[in-house]
């Protein structure tokens, strides 16, 4: 039977696209932490101008993941190049300190970096890809879930993209960073089961 489908960050306009391809299979979809969509975001910010860029150049995608992989092989200047983009966020940059320092995140953004550079290309031309389009054209009903201390991903933004999407809904998180599933896992869960359990009867 139809099932819920979840996106997380970069993973949104993944599940975009399979809700799109496969309208059958989704009941429900849920984005997480979502990209900037362009959508409503006046004045555009540095992030939206250089995904905008991005899109017009497979020269510049390569290029610049590929400049992300070489930082991603180094544990110190991963730590601190993660660092410097979070640090707007406390939850976030405790978040990664738990990840370096307990789960091996660096090895993990080594082993991708040296061994899944195609796949880092493929994930950043999906995500500058016109995916928010198939937000429109799909039944499923979406609910977007954000932090309102995201510093990748202001919250306005997913705000104003909610707002033009008929039957959409909203849940922030105050305490939350980008990383709201990895802070807040338990809650989230629990807050999905309760929705699934009030749709199904």
């Amino acid at each position: 039977r139809p099932f819920l489908c979840i996106g997380d960050s970069a993973g949104c306009s993944w599940a975009v696209q399979f809700a799109c391809n496969h309208p059958d299979m989704v009941s429900e979809l849920h984005l997480v932490a979502t990209p900037q969509s362009r959508v409503g975001v006046q004045p555009a910010t540095l992030f939206t101008d250089v995904s905008s860029r991005i899109k017009a150049s497979e020269r510049v995608v390569y290029s610049l993941t590929r400049i992300y992989n070489l930082i991603s092989r180094s544990p110190v200047f991963s730590r601190r190049a993660l660092g410097y983009m979070y640090r707007g966020s406390p939850s976030d940059l405790a978040t990664l300190d738990e990840a370096f320092s307990q789960y091996r995140l660096s090895e993990w953004l080594t082993l991708i970096a040296s061994g899944a550079r195609h796949s880092s290309i493929d994930e950043v031309v999906s995500l500058q890809g016109d995916w928010v389009r198939g937000l429109f054209d799909m039944p499923a009903p979406v609910t977007f879930w954000h932090g309102t201390q995201d510093p990748i991903c202001p919250v306005e933004d997913v705000r104003a993209l909610a707002q033009s999407l008929p039957g959409a809904r909203l849940r922030t998180i105050d305490s939350a960073g980008h990383f709201l599933s990895s802070q807040h896992i338990d809650a989230l869960l629990s807050s999905l089961s309760a929705t699934r359990a009030d749709r199904t009867g």
